[in-house]
């Protein structure tokens, strides 16, 4: 089995190193998530590439800080924005196939979305500032 190398990165720098076919640390409880997760490439075509209006697509682990610290910053995002944006996660180590095709190395990566094609791609913890204005401006762009 071919395992990748994913790196965790934060805004300081690289904080975890796991691998994509498992790590030795233990899983973080997750405090505040979006709700929905996708686990497969029928499931990502037809909500992501498919959707009707932008989408926010969270590239995680479990066992990545700074991923851990980002979910409630989306979760409330996620609130915030109901009807207006769609807000997905997928853990890399559950959908190692979508991870790849998508060229993840780094967690956590945020991939957004506007008429099914990515228009942005952040890599590591990001403020909830600087990703509210992210949002606003895809849906300023309507």
């Amino acid at each position: 089995m071919k395992s990748t190398a994913i790196v965790c990165v934060a805004a300081a720098g690289i904080v975890a190193m796991g691998l994509a076919a498992g790590c030795s640390q233990a899983a973080t409880a997750e405090k505040g998530h979006i709700t929905e997760e996708i686990t497969t490439a029928e499931q990502y075509d037809a909500k992501i590439v498919g959707a009707d209006k932008p989408v926010l697509v969270d590239f995680y682990a479990t066992w990545c800080g700074p991923c851990q610290q980002l979910a409630p910053v989306l979760s409330e995002l996620e609130k915030k924005y109901a009807g207006r944006i769609n807000f997905y996660r997928i853990d890399v180590d559950k959908a190692k196939d979508l991870s790849n095709a998508h060229g993840i190395k780094a967690l956590p990566t945020l991939l957004f979305y506007k008429d099914g094609e990515v228009v942005k791609r952040l890599v590591g913890y990001q403020s909830k500032d600087s990703l509210t204005r992210l949002l606003d401006s895809l849906l300023k762009a309507e």
